[in-house]
């Protein structure tokens, strides 16, 4: 079994920055209209554990709209 403690997200198509801090024991349900970033938090944390998303492509496509003035670059860290 695989645990988590906290996910950091920085550019990651229409992600500008994100955080989520987990507690060891417990079980995360992620609930939220259509169009609000479930599937692509779930993109992020399969790219960041395998270099590839969900439909097997390892390119990010950052949406230039969401892109901050000072954007680096895609980030996802896992711990």
């Amino acid at each position: 079994m695989l645990t988590f403690t906290r996910l950091n997200i920085q550019g990651f198509c229409s992600i500008d920055s994100f955080s989520l801090q987990l507690n060891q024991d417990c079980t995360v349900l992620i609930k939220a209209p259509n169009g609000f970033g479930k599937s692509t938090l779930l993109n992020a944390l399969v790219w960041a554990l395998y270099g590839k998303n969900i439909k097997g492509v390892s390119e990010v496509n950052t949406w230039k709209e969401y892109q901050p003035k000072d954007y680096k670059g895609t980030m996802v860290e896992v711990f």
